[in-house]
């Protein structure tokens, strides 16, 4: 038998089975069969039904007074102590100490003006650069304005203060090693008018003081020679920057 024949007899084998089925339902086969009656779904949970579903109404500020008088978030459970202000609204103004140095050199050049000061507390100098303030205690001060032979300085509320650079002219004029003329003239008359011993003890007395006076005049030269040296490195640190 061939396979086309074989699936011919199969189709016809099928359709005859079904051709069966149709008029068996026609005739009431199986018509006294139904589902049974449905006893309706239940109803859906309700899940939220223990909550209150009214708005969320926060308590009065009386209720919180707790977190005032104890805060959470300071170590030791106090109120943060709140400053009065002025009642005219006035800014308080830090007191300003009162300027204490003395100005011992003046650079003052087309580019550069500055000032060397001593405090005469600490008795450490300073180099101030126009538009700066002082260290330490005295930051309140501002040098505002520099002269050849003065400085000014401006203080927070304190107003201006000025300060002279004082200069002993006659030690400048005279030559070195040569004593002041009031020191000869004074030591002439004395040579003059008092016995041979009493002027040799007085000219060694002079001649003492004099060397003393050219020690003192001889350190104050190389203090100052000291503060020019370092007010020019400081400009040379300030120009390499």
């Amino acid at each position: 038998m061939s396979p086309a024949r074989r699936l011919g007899i199969v189709l016809i084998a099928l359709a005859v089975m079904l051709g069966g089925l149709f008029i068996g339902q026609q005739l009431g086969l199986g018509s006294g069969y139904s589902l049974a009656a449905s006893e309706g779904r239940a109803p859906p949970r309700d899940y939220l039904g223990g909550l209150n579903k009214d708005g969320f109404r926060l308590e009065g500020f009386d209720k919180f007074q707790e977190l005032v008088t104890r805060p959470v978030f300071n170590e030791d459970r106090q109120p943060t102590p709140i400053e009065e202000k002025p009642a005219d609204g006035a800014a308080q103004v830090s007191a300003v100490p009162d300027l204490d140095v003395t100005l011992t050199s003046i650079i003052h050049t087309a580019d550069k003006k500055l000032a060397i000061v001593r405090d005469n507390k600490s008795n450490l100098s300073m180099v101030v650069t126009l538009g700066m303030p002082l260290e330490g205690e005295q930051s309140g001060w501002k040098l505002v304005e520099v002269d050849p032979r003065k400085v000014v300085f401006e203080g927070e509320g304190s107003g201006r203060k000025e300060l002279e650079l004082s200069v002993n002219e006659s030690a400048i004029s005279r030559p070195e090693g040569a004593p002041p003329a009031a020191d000869v003239q004074a030591q002439a008359n004395m040579n003059n008018s008092a016995p041979p011993a009493v002027a040799a003890n007085q000219a060694e007395s002079d001649a003492a003081n004099q060397a003393k006076a050219e020690e003192i005049r001889r350190r104050i030269e190389e203090r100052r020679r000291q503060l020019r040296e370092e007010a020019e490195r400081m400009r040379a640190q300030e120009s390499s920057q």
